[in-house]
């Protein structure tokens, strides 16, 4: 067996969900045709009513029409079973398939999130998997109502061959109709999709960098952008929803001149004696009947198409290809020391940035990325190498663009190495499970994500069993509680999507409060005091002093003011250690760490 169709095997496929609701399911199409056959009876059974009633007979008119109210207060209680049957089903499948698609998520490559859009996963995880089973519900009450159509095409049929027959072919012919209509559906309603993927993207981004927006006065710009892509979306929906109406209609009128030449037929059949009033009279209230038959296969024709594009977007997420995930080994570190080695580690990254300026023209976009591109990739780190003792703090400085942060990236398992190899107590990393490099890792971002919830329950995200005198201590330890004690509701003070109440400073000393809280052995401070005045720059300096001799704490700093007390500062220049010391050793014997200092300090 082939690498892909390893990876084609674990994905799940829509049938694997439904097969655990299988009795649910069955039990609603049976209602669900229990009810309609009682539609179908019911109109056989009026007819003879209406019959009798022409005939004087009006006792055995009584009759048949306490047998219709019967039948219907059976078909009602039938349905009403039905939706407790599909509701039941729907919700624990929702379940499922949100919660499969979530783990699967967490599971991806930190590279996967940065090259693929957020609203992606929004739709795809959110609202596909809704319109997954209003698509089911939707083609089962088509089945069932196909099912009791068939019953009464048939039932036509022993009433008049020749009418049954022309009903017969006429309804082969038009699901060949609909049968094209599909096909051109389900390729319109993905250009659909994609579009209105690449709109919840946008919108995404403006909500949440609308202070940007404003500060920058891009307005104008984002507004002609969005307007862009509402129009994109607009003809390739209004092309899709047209395509598809012309198409219904179309058929829809072949339909009507169908019936029309049944009734007529049906009248000349009575008035020749060949056919009873009554057989009339039932074809004749059925008319809509052979329409709606028509309808619902053109309908779950049209639905499986839309299931079939939506659960492929959904378990796409699935697919190795596309959606790398994180792989980690099976080796577990009983007790972490902290020791941290890059041994001729290289590294490159797929240049996303070719410099080309984005064409204005749709059309002349949609070209361009259906050409193929050959890949570029820029080379980070080409056998790098390096050691970082236990229970040291070890400082990264370097120019922008030096590679500090991807270091970072690869200690924590963000991103894999080309060749090399790093190592964490002696152990590579590719070999160790995901609890022993997480549990003893962690990462304090230069813009950390801040949740939508009080500062208590994003602290206590690290930390669960924490409790309220240690909640206190790690937010002193990170220069955070002067402004906790300024807060009416202190701690359970809510800080809305992102941390947007909270300034850039304020993001960053909470994130140090929670990576302090967590109590790990290796804490990584990725520019984590960037956005600190001076005062509480000096405080967090003093915390992360305090950590010296328990932590392995590793810093990446512009400022190089920030680590003049680490124990080893490794210089950066362009993906190579040019010099390695403490802050006086460098400053005295190295020509470019002490130009960067005496910049900074001018």
């Amino acid at each position: 067996m082939s690498k892909n169709q390893k990876k084609c095997k674990n994905k799940p496929t829509l049938f694997s969900y439904l097969k655990h609701e299988k009795f649910l399911i069955a039990g609603y199409i049976a209602t669900e045709i229990v009810g309609n056959i009682g539609t179908v009876i019911s109109t056989v059974i009026i007819a003879e009513c209406l019959t009798f009633l022409t005939e004087s007979a009006f006792s055995m008119a009584i009759n048949y029409f306490l047998i219709y109210a019967f039948i219907r207060v059976i078909r009602r209680c039938s349905f009403w079973l039905g939706c407790k049957f599909i509701y039941s089903s729907a919700t624990r499948l929702s379940f499922r398939i949100r919660k499969d698609l979530i783990e699967r998520t967490f599971k991806l490559k930190s590279k996967t999130f940065t090259d693929t859009s957020s609203g992606l996963f929004v739709t795809r995880v959110v609202e596909d998997s809704r319109e997954v089973f209003d698509k089911i519900n939707q083609i089962i009450e088509g089945v069932a109502y196909i099912f009791s159509g068939a019953i009464t095409v048939a039932y036509i049929a022993i009433l008049n061959v020749w009418i049954g027959l022309i009903f017969a072919v006429s309804i082969i012919g038009l699901s060949i109709l609909e049968t094209y209509r599909k096909k051109v559906g389900k390729t319109l309603g993905k250009k659909a999709k994609e579009s209105t993927e690449e709109i919840v993207a946008l919108t995404t981004e403006i909500v949440r960098s609308e202070k940007d927006i404003k500060a920058l006065n891009l307005d104008a710009k984002l507004k002609e952008q969005c307007i862009a892509e509402f129009e994109e979306n607009k003809k390739k929906t209004y092309r899709r929803d047209m395509v598809d109406a012309h198409l219904w209609n179309f058929r829809s009128l072949l339909v009507d001149l169908i019936m029309c030449f049944v009734v007529v037929f049906a009248i000349y059949t009575v008035a020749g004696g060949a056919m009873a009033a009554a057989s009339m009279l039932f074809i004749f209230m059925n008319r809509d009947m052979f329409f709606d038959l028509i309808w619902y296969i053109g309908h779950i024709s049209k639905k499986i198409t839309e299931c079939k594009i939506c659960t492929e977007r959904m378990f796409e997420i699935f697919d190795e290809e596309k959606f790398p995930s994180e792989s980690f080994g099976d080796e577990n570190l009983e007790v972490c020391r902290g020791e941290i080695e890059f041994k001729n580690v290289s590294f490159a990254y797929e240049d996303t940035f070719s410099g080309e300026e984005e064409p204005k023209d749709y059309s002349s976009r949609k070209k361009k990325t259906e050409e193929p591109k050959k890949k570029e990739y820029v080379q980070v780190f080409e056998n790098l190498s390096f050691k970082i003792p236990a229970n040291k703090t070890v400082a990264f400085v370097g120019k922008s663009g030096s590679g500090k942060s991807t270091i970072l990236s690869l200690m924590s398992k963000m991103y894999e190495v080309d060749s090399g190899e790093v190592l964490l107590d002696g152990v590579n990393i590719n070999l160790l499970s995901k609890q022993s490099i997480r549990a003893n890792l962690s990462l304090v971002n230069q813009f950390p994500y801040i949740f939508n919830t009080s500062i208590k329950k994003n602290l206590l995200l690290a930390k669960k069993d924490a409790t309220e005198e240690e909640i206190y201590d790690a937010c002193k330890r990170a220069a955070f509680l002067p402004f906790v004690k300024t807060l009416k509701r202190g701690i359970d003070t809510k800080v809305g999507e992102g941390g947007i109440k909270l300034s850039g400073g304020q993001k960053q000393r909470l994130a140090i409060a929670r990576a302090l809280l967590r109590g790990s052995k290796i804490i990584l401070f990725d520019e984590s005091t960037s956005s600190l005045d001076n005062f509480a720059q000096e405080e967090i300096k003093e915390s992360i002093n305090a950590l010296s001799g328990g932590n392995t704490v590793v810093i990446v700093a512009h400022r190089l003011s920030t680590i003049k007390n680490a124990d080893k500062i490794f210089f950066l220049d362009s993906g190579k250690i040019c010099g390695e010391g403490t802050f006086e050793e460098l400053f005295n014997n190295n020509e470019m760490f002490r130009a960067m200092f005496e910049t900074e300090n001018i």
